[in-house]
């Protein structure tokens, strides 16, 4: 799995610490989310089939 990170870089890496992720810092989140998107399929393996996106930051969802 693929964590791509932005703002607070250190807090979400620290969050995530011991699990099988790969992180991957997206230096120009601000500029948008194509960015972030961008940057994690930089990284895919040439042979993937696809993907799936999940975002970590969406106001008004909790938890379950």
């Amino acid at each position: 799995m693929i964590v791509v990170t932005g703002h607070q870089r250190e807090r979400v890496e620290a969050a995530l610490a011991g699990l099988p992720v790969e992180f991957v810092h997206n230096a120009h989140f601000a500029d948008g989310l194509g960015t972030s998107l961008r940057a994690g399929i930089s990284v895919l393996p040439g042979q993937s089939d696809g993907v799936i996106v999940c975002l970590g930051d969406m106001p008004q969802v909790d938890a379950p």
